[in-house]
């Protein structure tokens, strides 16, 4: 929901597959029921990202745009991290706020 502040944290990550180069979009922003107060958050961070990753890299879905969708990128690497704008990057003020801690709410996976 919009009210969260977090959603999905894809960290220090490898995207790969046998895809062809430029055919995989990293998300798009899904609205369970068509909840407009469920827009989608997603950040990519420090991660590879392959060449079947397409330059837009995020698309629509069912009459939501990508651009209202809360999707980021933060200093991935490989042929599929494209700086574009329609690849909206955090700043490095912003990619502090985004911890494990932080999106899990406290709550610590490896306790």
């Amino acid at each position: 929901l919009i009210t969260e502040p977090y959603g999905y944290l894809f960290l220090n990550s490898k995207l790969l597959s046998n895809a062809p180069a430029g055919t995989v979009y990293l998300r798009r922003p899904w609205h369970p029921s068509g909840d407009p107060n469920a827009i989608g958050s997603v950040v990519f961070m420090n991660s590879y990202l392959g060449p079947h990753i397409i330059a837009q890299g995020w698309t629509d879905m069912s009459g939501f745009s990508y651009k209202e969708a809360r999707f980021y990128e933060y200093k991935n690497n490989g042929p599929g991290a494209e700086i574009n704008e329609d690849r909206r990057q955090l700043s490095d003020e912003e990619a502090k706020q985004y911890t494990i801690e932080n999106v899990l709410k406290g709550w610590n996976p490896k306790e």
